[in-house]
């Protein structure tokens, strides 16, 4: 599997990958596929390859993991100025999850208060 970003809005197969956000691709989208599938659409010039599109999804994934933490969290599990307890969440975490950190909270929590 590789990172790929769509040069044109593309309908992958489910043949040749089942993906989350249904079967069509959106041009400047990022969308990690099997390289044999990819390398043919960048061949097709339509897609380019992105070595960062596999760590930006790891990255979308982790946060979502830790906003759905959040919102599960109880009242008494947030600190006294208002945010969600690192200690509470990385309670929560799976267990071979790496450790919450301040930073990823504070900006987990900065997009779920935006998004109210």
């Amino acid at each position: 599997m590789a990172g790929y970003v769509m040069r044109s809005t593309v309908i992958v197969p489910k043949t040749v990958a089942e993906l989350e956000g249904g079967q069509t691709v959106a041009k400047g989208s990022a969308v990690t596929l099997p390289e044999s599938y990819g390398d043919h659409l960048v061949a097709e010039k339509l897609a380019r390859r992105d070595d960062d599109a596999v760590t930006n999804q790891a990255d979308r994934d982790r946060a979502d993991m830790i906003g759905e933490i959040i919102e599960m969290l109880g009242d008494d599990e947030f600190t006294k100025g208002g945010k969600p307890d690192v200690e509470a969440i990385n309670k929560a975490l799976p267990e071979d999850a790496d450790p919450v950190t301040a930073a990823e909270r504070d900006s987990v929590w900065a997009a779920m208060e935006a998004a109210d």
